[in-house]
């Protein structure tokens, strides 16, 4: 008899109660003390297991993305062309879809971490009750890297990574204690690099990664003796350099806002999957040029460096080993509410019934213990199917301004601005009208993209030396 596979469900969602948001990681933090002394406490103890022995210790969980290439949950390594032997479904049909029970993975581990801290540490009674109830509400936060941080007034990493200790609330609630920060870097807890051959078939593979025991960030300059990267480094402030100047990779835009502002531009993109991969990019039509892959995998090299004989280069600029970086999934939790605001506005956008894309198994992930796997169609409805929303797309009222190797690159186009969409579909940004009451959700989303991610749009409109219609010049800036 087969063993049972691990049911993916995500956090339950506490009777009679909304479904929980994922927030902005600086506004949770500002908001959220005791979420965040779970979480800090959690992911500790979750990078702690051991990643031989523990299937679903950070470390493997982290490996589905990519590197060690070994089983997960009863299913062999995928073969064919692409990246080998990778589950990750980069410049397929489904990337924005396989990473959505892929995050759920993360963040129902971490949950159950949570409850069995609490139950260790905190006797039955109200104080218990207090930290239970902060731990069903917490939902995996997001980094929105399209808009500026506030600590620092420009685009960058959100603050908490910066930070190598942090203080978080003892479970008195009044009292705090300084840890390491697990948002700083992920180390091997067995101490030895990742390559290691004590590390067995889920040893790393490929230089530098094999040589590292801890995640770096701009840190690993090749050319230099490996003991002085070895541990991790994490260069924030080259990250940052990188966020707020992203077209210095060559093929990026000048804005990620004004990226992530096209994405949603009504009718620019003719279907679900041009959308979501960047498989469908054609350069020759002015449709479909961009998509959200696109955008997702600036973020990778502008985050963890792409010159490794210069600046030097981090797990995250590598689809083999990224997911091992602790930041990885903050982006990706956003880039997931990219596409649930995409699915918002356009909710008849989706895979062609006739194909078999929907119904396709999104391995390695399963949704109960009798190996039945996770698709597409099952996770449409991330709200039913894995009890999570998004603050934009749950907050009534106003938006608040956030206050917050192998390479990506590789099949990504040249140029973001040739020959870009054609003007009627970009330029005007999206309407604010007043609308019946089942189009008010709609017409808040439209404001809050509006006020995210339309400045470019708004700094044109306010410049006296730009002449002639903003359709001229929007598409290249």
């Amino acid at each position: 008899m087969s063993q049972p596979t691990y049911a993916i469900k995500g956090i339950p969602v506490p009777a009679g109660q909304p479904t929980p948001t994922r927030k902005e990681i600086t506004a949770w933090i500002s908001n959220n003390p005791l979420q965040v002394s779970l979480f800090m406490r959690a992911l500790t103890e979750f990078q702690q297991l051991s990643p031989t022995q523990n299937p679903l210790s950070y470390y493997r969980i982290a490996g589905i993305h990519g590197d060690p290439d070994v089983p997960w949950d009863g299913v062999g390594n995928p073969q064919g062309p692409g990246l080998p032997g990778f589950w990750c479904a980069h410049n397929r049909s489904t990337f924005s879809t396989w990473h959505r029970p892929y995050l759920a993975l993360f963040e129902q581990r971490i949950y159950d971490i949570m409850i069995g801290i609490i139950a260790r540490n905190v006797p039955a009674g109200s104080q218990r009750k207090a930290w239970e109830d902060a731990a069903k509400q917490w939902r995996l936060p997001y980094w929105d890297w399209a808009v500026k941080q506030r600590y620092m007034g420009d685009y960058g990493l959100p603050e908490i990574f910066t930070k190598e200790r942090v203080p978080i609330l003892n479970f008195d609630r009044t009292t705090t204690t300084n840890i390491i920060n697990p948002l700083w870097k992920f180390s091997n807890p067995t101490g030895v690099p990742m390559g290691h051959r004590s590390m067995g078939i889920y040893r790393l593979r490929g230089y530098p990664w094999s040589r590292a025991v801890g995640t770096s960030r701009f840190g690993i300059v090749t050319s230099q003796s490996e003991t002085t990267w070895r541990g991790g480094i994490n260069d924030w402030r080259e990250a940052n350099e990188a966020l707020q100047n992203p077209s210095q990779i060559g093929w990026f835009p000048a804005s990620t806002g004004d990226a992530v502002y096209r994405l949603f531009a009504p009718g620019y993109f003719s279907s679900f999957e041009s959308f979501e991969s960047k498989i469908f990019h054609n350069p020759q039509t002015p449709r479909d040029y961009l998509s959200l892959e696109y955008v997702h995998d600036g973020i990778h090299p502008l985050t963890g460096g792409w010159d490794e004989n210069g600046r030097g280069i981090g797990h995250m600029a590598d689809p083999s080993v990224s997911a091992f970086d602790p930041i990885f999934w903050f982006h990706h939790c956003n880039v997931d509410r990219l596409a649930a605001i995409f699915q918002k506005l356009n909710p008849n956008m989706w895979f062609n019934p006739q194909g078999r894309v929907g119904s396709a198994p999104l391995d390695p992930f399963h949704i109960d213990t009798a190996s039945t796997s996770w698709n597409s169609d099952l996770c449409r409805d991330w709200r039913a199917s894995l009890g999570y929303e998004y603050d934009d797309l749950s907050a009534p009222g106003p938006p608040t301004t956030s206050v917050a190797a192998r390479s990506f690159a590789a099949d990504s186009p040249s140029d973001l601005s040739a020959p870009g969409p054609p003007a009627d579909l970009i330029v005007v940004p999206l309407p604010e009208v007043d609308s019946p009451d089942d189009q008010s959700d709609l017409s808040r989303l439209r404001k809050i993209i509006n006020e995210k991610y339309g400045h470019v749009r708004r700094e044109l409109d306010k410049s006296p030396s730009i002449h002639g219609r903003e359709n001229d010049y929007i598409i290249n800036v």
